[in-house]
């Protein structure tokens, strides 16, 4: 077998659903180890550090095989699924800055596997219509805080990492992964990332049932699902990936199983936010099977179907208010600091409207004190932006989600929907968490997501014009 053969082989490997599934199996092995060494958390050590050295060790696993495939495999989409399933049982490594500050060295490793990727197999850059409101927002965010903070909350390491990444880092990132996308291949480009998200929605539901399976007996005790610390990341990964089940379901509903998990799994999770965002994005999610299912034939029974999923979905939503409700304050209370940092957020703004408080403005320290390698979030996008970076934030990231929107309407596929309808996900849950404030993953896969979406419309029109 030649060199050449072999590298072919092992790129084809990397993008196989057996590779896929072998990434699944060890990312579940890493987590379920971890939690069975660390044991259950006790309600008071919520925020304790707590990490495992087998999920140290799965996370520098995961950096060097994605190091190895950036050097090997000239098909960016090659590295999302191993990225994806590092980011979902990262989450579990809570409040480990210093664990994991001791292995810098990876980041060194990384970043000449991500040079050595885009020189070695560099593409001609592409700018699509996404690109404008990165830049918007992104200036918005280097602008915050502009005749308000003080300088040495500004260039705070923390503050410098957050504001550069969220601004010049996602501009960087669009357009080098929406060139890469640009190469030809000869797989169905969106079948393969919906493959990649299915995958990972389906990883995310794994770990949830563990979760559950561990604390079976406080969870019949109480009648009510203990709160652990990454509910709102397992959410936010789960509404990334719970329009892909429909998308294959359009021709085989037995997807829509993976569907239900998926749900029930948000629904279990803990998170508040995760239920007003399936209250969202369910009905859209309903009609879009309804529509664009392949066999019309089959109409009344995926009507049928559809009011199925659709009375699950009232009884999941009943069940966690409900649980919410025999909780001291309910679904949200008065003396909770998101609570007050709305009222903070709207101090700021009025202090200096135009560009808010920045990213590294403390003043909040008394309200919600950030773990370390954090900054100060308001844990809303909403609020991160009026209280942040005022009326030029607003505006910025108002268009960028009006852009986005329409680029999603203005040629309405079942590609552009389902993407379109995974972004909308995450965009709700951002109203009740820092979501996009969070550059990697979250951020990253918002812009990966319509990179994705003008790559795939571009196959399409060249595919017509062929």
């Amino acid at each position: 077998m030649s060199f050449d053969s072999a590298v072919s082989g092992i790129r084809r490997f990397l993008l196989s659903r057996r590779f896929f599934m072998l990434l699944v199996i060890i990312g579940t092995a890493v987590f379920v180890a971890g939690s069975v060494s660390l044991g259950i958390p006790p309600p008071e050590g919520y925020g304790a550090p707590r990490v495992a050295p087998v999920q140290v060790a799965g996370v520098v696993l995961f950096v060097l095989l994605i190091c190895f495939i950036l050097v090997v495999s000239d098909d960016i989409t090659a590295v999302f699924c191993p990225f994806l399933i590092l980011c979902v049982f990262a989450c579990d490594c809570y409040n480990s800055f210093d664990t994991f500050i001791r292995f810098w060295w990876l980041g060194i490793v990384a970043a000449a596997a991500l040079i050595f990727h885009f020189v070695r197999y560099r593409m001609p850059l592409k700018i699509g219509k996404s690109f404008y409101g990165i830049l918007a927002a992104g200036a918005s965010v280097l602008l915050g805080g502009i005749g308000f903070i003080t300088a040495k909350d500004y260039f705070a390491p923390i503050s410098v990492f957050y504001t550069l990444a969220l601004s010049v880092g996602m501009a960087v990132a669009y357009l080098l992964v929406r060139s890469q996308l640009s190469r030809d291949v000869d797989y169905d480009r969106m079948d393969k990332y919906a493959e990649i998200m299915y995958v990972m929605g389906v990883f995310v539901c794994l770990e949830s049932v563990w979760n559950i399976l561990i604390r079976l007996e406080p969870i019949i005790a109480t009648g009510c699902i203990p709160e652990i610390q990454q509910h709102n990341n397992f959410a936010t990964f789960m509404l990334f990936a719970l329009p892909f089940p429909f998308y294959f379901a359009r021709k085989n509903r037995a997807h829509l199983l993976t569907a239900l998990l998926m749900l029930l799994c948000l629904f279990t999770s803990g998170s508040r936010g995760a239920t007003v965002s399936v209250i969202v994005l369910l009905p859209f999610l309903i009609a879009y099977f309804l529509i664009t299912s392949n066999d019309p034939a089959r109409k009344k029974s995926n009507l049928i179907i559809g009011a199925l999923i659709s009375v699950a979905g009232i009884v999941g939503v009943c069940a966690v208010f409900g649980a919410f409700s025999r909780i001291d304050g309910g679904f949200i209370s008065n003396h909770e600091s998101r609570y007050k940092l709305i009222k903070r957020a709207f101090r700021s703004f009025r202090r200096n409207p135009f560009f808010g408080a920045g990213l590294g403005y403390t003043g909040n320290i008394d309200i919600y004190l950030p773990k370390k390698g954090a900054f100060y979030w308001y844990h809303s996008m909403p609020l991160q932006i009026i209280g942040s970076l005022g009326i030029f934030g607003i505006v910025a990231y108002g268009y960028q989600a009006l852009s986005r929107v329409a680029q999603v309407v203005r040629k309405l596929t079942p590609v552009t929907a389902t993407l379109g309808l995974s972004y909308l996900g995450v965009l709700v849950m951002s109203c009740f968490n820092p979501g996009e404030f969070v550059p990697v993953p979250y951020e990253l896969m918002t812009v990966v997501t319509f990179a994705m979406l003008e790559a795939c419309a571009e196959s399409t029109s060249a595919l017509k014009n062929v």
